[in-house]
This record gives C-alpha cells, sequence and structure tokens, in this order.
C-alpha cells in the first residue's frame, strides 16, 4: 500500500511540474516542436526512471519498484500534458465554423492572433479558397471583411455570404 501511495505522489508531483512546466511554454506554441518535446521528454524520462530503478535495485532498495513503474507511467504523462498544451495554443490562435450552403460544404477560420479569417469551400478533402480578409470583433458580432464582401456573423450566424439576404446556421468547430 505504501509502494501504491508513493507512486500516486510522484505522479501528482510530476503530472504538476509538468503541466506548469509544458502547458504555458514555447514547446507546445511552435507546430512541430511540440512532436520533438514529446521525442525528447519521454526518451528522457524512460532513460532516467529506468537507470535510477537498475541502480536503486542493485542497492537492494525497495523504492526500485517505483521508478520502474515511472519509466511506464511518466512517457504517457509528458505526452498528454503535452496534447493538452497543444489543444490550449490552438485554441489560442485559431476558432472556426463550418456551414452548409448550395449543397457545399464551406469552411470559416478566423486567425485570431492577426485578426484575419479565410473562407474555403471543402470539396472531398479538398479546400478551395473563396475569401479572404480582415475580421473585426465588434462585441457581440464578427465582421469579416475582404476586397469585394462583407460578412457578419451574429449567434452562430453567417449573414451576407452569395448576397444573401438570409442567414446562414454556423456550426462551431471544436478546432
Amino acid at each position: 500500500m505504501k509502494l501504491l501511495i508513493k507512486i500516486l505522489l510522484l505522479t501528482i508531483l510530476e503530472f504538476i511540474v509538468l503541466w506548469f512546466g509544458i502547458i504555458d511554454s514555447d514547446i507546445v506554441a511552435e507546430g512541430d516542436s511540440a512532436g520533438w518535446a514529446i521525442l525528447i521528454l519521454g526518451t528522457s524520462a524512460f532513460g532516467i526512471n529506468l537507470v535510477i530503478a537498475i541502480v536503486l535495485f542493485i542497492l537492494k532498495n525497495k523504492n526500485a519498484v517505483l521508478f520502474l513503474v515511472n519509466t511506464i507511467v511518466m512517457p504517457g504523462l509528458i505526452c498528454y500534458v503535452i496534447d493538452k498544451g497543444v489543444d490550449k495554443e490552438r485554441k489560442r490562435r485559431y476558432e472556426g465554423w463550418t456551414f452548409q450552403y448550395d449543397g457545399k460544404t464551406y469552411d470559416i477560420t478566423h486567425f485570431k492572433l492577426v485578426s484575419e479569417f479565410s473562407i474555403y469551400w471543402v470539396d472531398g478533402g479538398v479546400s478551395r479558397p473563396v475569401s479572404r480578409g480582415k475580421l473585426i470583433n465588434n462585441g457581440n458580432e464578427l465582421n469579416l471583411y475582404s476586397d469585394s464582401s462583407k460578412y457578419t456573423i451574429r449567434n452562430s450566424y453567417l449573414f451576407g455570404f452569395a448576397n444573401q439576404i438570409d442567414s446562414i446556421k454556423l456550426m462551431k468547430d471544436d478546432n
């Protein structure tokens, strides 16, 4: 029972350190670096815990099992925390919607950091650009301005698409 409590406490401590060390760091802000972080940190955690377990086993210390179990737990924990960090970063940078019009599926992406948008027609996994421009957040609505059009998103509806007077229902993407 003591060993189980030690494993649980070590896992909680590692989770806290990883969460605050990784989730708000630049590791998850840079697309490809998250994969490298998982590879490097996961391999390092595995190796360090395995070496400590072997040394403790040679010294006949009963905590060797703790580090042997941690050899398995830690890389999975690293993957989980980095995955959550990547999701958080994606939501900070992007939001999107999908809608149907005239039998076609369209995606709208809002690039939050630069206040821009793009609308793509999605056909069989291929995206074709429809419109791109500046997005202005006016509190209860988003105004999208391209070179030739103005669209408005209000209460999950798109106004002004294809010179429509009627609105089009938008489905929020989960990113």
